[in-house]
């Protein structure tokens, strides 16, 4: 195991830095590209693999543009000179994933309303229903785990499947309390705030939207347009099918992206890597061998498993990726310690490119799979009143229409969307008791709160997911 600890430790007190920095460099980029070539193959292969990418005509251009872009940076010995088609391959991924993103808060949305109307059209059993002892379930289920992240997760997902009942003005102080937060703090937290409560909203709308999944777009038009509250029983089971029908060709897509996301990042490492192979070892050829091997195979008119040629690869790569990521985790934490180094500020000039290559490479190997590279898009700023009084107006005048001209069931729907991503400030339990079951006992339309009731049981019997 490469020590990391020590190269870091030596920089920080100055001694041989120059001498620590080259061995540390040198270390980190073998393990990077050893860790980018096991993923990278082993995504590659689910990715050729996987029957329904290559089915949906969508799917299949960017899957099929995906090989073709590999197939050119294998045919360069993964030069740097793909660094620019690499690129803009992940800003097309980038803007795609956004859209499909939008997609996923808005289609919630519409779910959300039709489950409410459910029990307006099937039966149900109220009688062994209390708010009382419901509300106590959920906030058991919230302080069950002593983890701070974790309840402050239920807690969201609570806040955005309870009954909303509340007028506008009060809801639009509630957002204004949630962006009074954020005063005095760095403004991309602000703007972050500000991109993910626009997107509950259904007021965010990315580029090319309508372009990218023109089929998501249609229904999302038609759902947004519906009279929810007048549906009658033939056409609330209509509409309930072609929403399902939606989300699955949503999530299909979802899927397929979160795997070419990983895949673009995976082979940008590999070319910023690439000097620093061992071309020699094991699991290098191996790796190799797989992703070649793939692609002469690789036949989208075909519906095949991986044959056992393939598979004997992939055997030869079992365990190299956990142990890279150890090393790796270990390599980061040593990394942020040798940017606050004096050898750091001082020697920017000669190690400044290693430094951002380094960097780089944290950022594309992490679960962020977007993250932005170019670090002068960072504001550095902090919030001011004037800030926050500029988004929460914009976004006011953006939402209270969009309220105004929706039924009232889509409109609750929104509104519980944005409640659950506000940062609320419960000084205690009670005060979070308070709420929901005031929330609770609010609603008499009984359909309707069976039917958020149920989705909150299901949320709590997945409690084991939670770990």
């Amino acid at each position: 195991m490469a020590e990391y600890s020590r190269y870091a430790r030596n920089i920080t007190k100055g001694k041989l830095p120059y001498e620590n920095w080259n061995s540390f460099y040198t270390e980190y980029m073998g393990s990077a590209d050893r860790l980018s070539r096991v993923q990278f193959s082993l995504n590659f292969i689910s990715l050729l693999y996987t029957e329904e990418v290559w089915q949906e005509d969508g799917l299949r251009q960017i899957g099929t543009e995906f090989v073709e872009l590999f197939k050119k940076v294998l045919d360069s010995d993964y030069s740097k000179d793909n660094i620019e088609d690499i690129t803009l391959f992940r800003a097309k991924m980038k803007n795609r994933m956004e859209c499909l993103v939008t997609y996923t808060d808005r289609y919630m949305i519409y779910q959300y309303v039709l489950n409410c109307l459910r029990y307006k059209f099937d039966d149900y059993d109220y009688d062994d229903y209390s708010d009382e002892e419901f509300t106590k379930e959920l906030i058991n289920f919230i302080t069950s785990d002593r983890d701070q992240s974790t309840m402050k997760y239920k807690t969201m997902e609570v806040l955005k499947s309870i009954p909303i009942r509340m007028t506008r003005n009060r809801f639009f102080e509630m957002v204004s309390d949630g962006f009074s937060i954020y005063n005095e703090g760095d403004l991309d937290t602000l703007l972050s705030f500000d991109y993910m409560i626009r997107g509950a909203a259904m007021t965010h709308e990315p580029e090319n939207m309508e372009s990218n999944f023109p089929d998501l777009y249609e229904y999302s038009r038609h759902f947004e347009g519906l009279d929810f509250d007048n549906l009658d029983n033939d056409q609330f089971f209509v509409e309930d099918i072609t929403l399902k029908e939606c989300i699955d060709f949503l999530n299909n897509q979802v899927t397929t992206y979160d795997i070419l996301a990983q895949l673009v990042n995976q082979l940008y490492v590999r070319v910023l890597t690439s000097e620093f192979a061992d071309r020699k070892s094991e699991d290098y050829i191996a790796s190799d061998n797989l992703a070649k091997k793939a692609l002469l195979k690789f036949n989208p008119e075909e519906t095949f498993e991986v044959d056992e040629e393939l598979t004997e690869h992939l055997v030869e790569l079992e365990g190299i990726q956990e142990d890279e990521l150890e090393e790796l985790e270990e390599a980061e934490g040593r990394f942020e310690d040798i940017l606050q180094s004096k050898f750091c500020g001082e020697c920017e000039y000669e190690i400044g490119l290693q430094l951002d290559t380094v960097d780089d490479i944290c950022k594309l190997l992490s679960t962020s799979y977007f993250a932005d590279l170019d670090e002068e898009n960072s504001t550095g700023a902090k919030v001011t009143q004037a800030d926050i009084d500029k988004y929460f107006a914009d976004f006011r005048a953006e939402l209270e229409p969009k309220l105004k001209s929706s039924c009232k069931l889509l409109s609750r729907a929104i509104m519980a969307a944005v409640i659950g991503y506000l940062p609320m400030n419960f000084s205690n339990t009670e005060e979070l008791r308070e709420y929901i079951y005031n929330s609770l006992s609010a609603c008499t339309n009984l359909p309707e709160k069976m039917a958020l009731v149920e989705r909150l049981e299901e949320l709590m019997n997945d409690d084991e997911d939670w770990d």
